[in-house]
């Protein structure tokens, strides 16, 4: 028996790469039939078929029929809330990627920032970095300033980090 094996299990030598298709033998906790699986999943299968695994469980269920009627009877049940009763709801606020910072509005804007500023970031004086137009004012607090030259500013992603907004830490600006 090769060192590492359990003691019970049998070993299905292919004729290439002997550990690479090597098959264990497995008793099957359900019907305690044994049934052939890969080495990799020796701790893993415990059943030698969906059926055996179902019939386990039907020990574990319930017995109580008020606790039967309590259980959700359909996937729906589990999904997470929607809208108000979701956690992370914040007032109906979104960051509107597809409807604003796609738009060709949104581009235009991002131009006239960075040709304004010289292509060259406001807070380090640092050029030929990747650049980023800054909303001064929140794009989500303030819809009616989003393309607003005024509000824009070209920072380079390390000073951009370094804003009160940055990636929506806006608290009301």
């Amino acid at each position: 028996m090769a060192k590492g094996f359990q003691k019970g299990h049998k070993i299905n030598l292919g004729k290439k790469n002997a550990f690479k298709n090597a098959k264990v033998e497995v008793e099957c906790e359900g019907c305690g039939k044994e049934f052939e699986i890969y080495f990799y999943r020796k701790d893993i299968a415990k059943f030698c078929s969906r059926k055996c695994y179902q019939k386990s469980r039907i020990g574990k269920m319930p017995s109580n029929i008020e606790q039967l009627k309590k259980m959700p009877k359909s996937p729906k049940a589990y999904s997470f809330p929607k809208g108000k009763n979701h956690p992370n709801w914040k007032g109906g606020s979104s960051r509107f990627y597809k409807e604003g910072y796609y738009s060709v509005e949104y581009i235009k804007w991002r131009k006239k920032v960075f040709e304004r500023d010289n292509y060259v970031c406001q807070g380090c004086r640092a050029n030929k970095v990747y650049l980023t137009a800054h909303h001064k004012k929140s794009w989500v607090k303030y819809p009616k300033l989003r393309f607003i030259l005024s509000n824009g500013l070209t920072l380079c992603e390390d000073c951009h980090k370094l804003t009160d907004n940055y990636k929506g830490r806006a608290k009301g600006k």
